[in-house]
């Protein structure tokens, strides 16, 4: 596939769309079995034919955040192997790299974590997450606070607002509970992003 003009997943998620939207009390469509037998069809096509980028992002990125998305939604409705098929092709994000790349591909595994009802997947995925938070002169966030992506280049904007944005998720997602961040990684995020992103 092509690096410019493709990638290996549903343009715009309309399986996860669709999904939604039969899980919404509101929606017309809820209870609709033949929006749910199409989802289940092209999971289970994706998972046969596993088709592959020659763009790294989407392999262990953006395919597996789609899938994790699909499967986290429909996860109660499918067959135990579709489960496994999918939850391979969801692990291919791995534990890998630094930065913004770390965070995504962590999310994808928490994802899958709750999904499965895996708790040692759940708590690596999580102290990955926030072990990103952090004060580096690697990728991340720098001593100026600002953000570095792909070695030593500045990616505040970039990498570095998908990075917060995410971040600032997980800190309410896990407030309150044994995964919340520690009050010194929520201010360094917060100077992230009130006194480098906001200028």
């Amino acid at each position: 596939m092509s690096t410019t003009t493709t990638s290996p997943g549903p343009t715009g998620n309309p399986s996860a769309t669709s999904r939604i939207s039969i899980c919404s009390q509101e929606s017309p469509l809820n209870g609709d079995t033949r929006i749910h037998d199409a989802v289940q069809t092209g999971l289970q096509c994706w998972t046969d034919r596993h088709p592959v980028s020659d763009n790294w992002w989407h392999n262990a990125i953006g395919a597996p955040r789609r899938l994790s998305d699909i499967l986290i939604l429909m996860v109660d409705e499918l067959p135990p192997d579709l489960i496994a098929a999918t939850s391979d092709l969801i692990r291919e994000s791995r534990f890998r790299g630094t930065g913004a790349n770390l965070v995504d591909k962590a999310s994808n595994l928490l994802s899958l974590a709750c999904a499965t009802n895996d708790p040692e997947l759940l708590r690596q995925a999580i102290k990955h997450i926030s072990g990103e938070i952090r004060v580096t002169s690697e990728e991340g966030i720098q001593c100026d606070d600002s953000f570095h992506q792909h070695g030593p280049r500045q990616m505040i904007i970039s990498y570095g607002r998908g990075f917060a944005a995410t971040q600032a998720g997980f800190v309410e997602l896990f407030a309150g509970t044994t995964f919340a961040f520690s009050d010194e990684k929520i201010r360094i995020l917060s100077r992230l992003i009130l006194d480098a992103q906001q200028w």
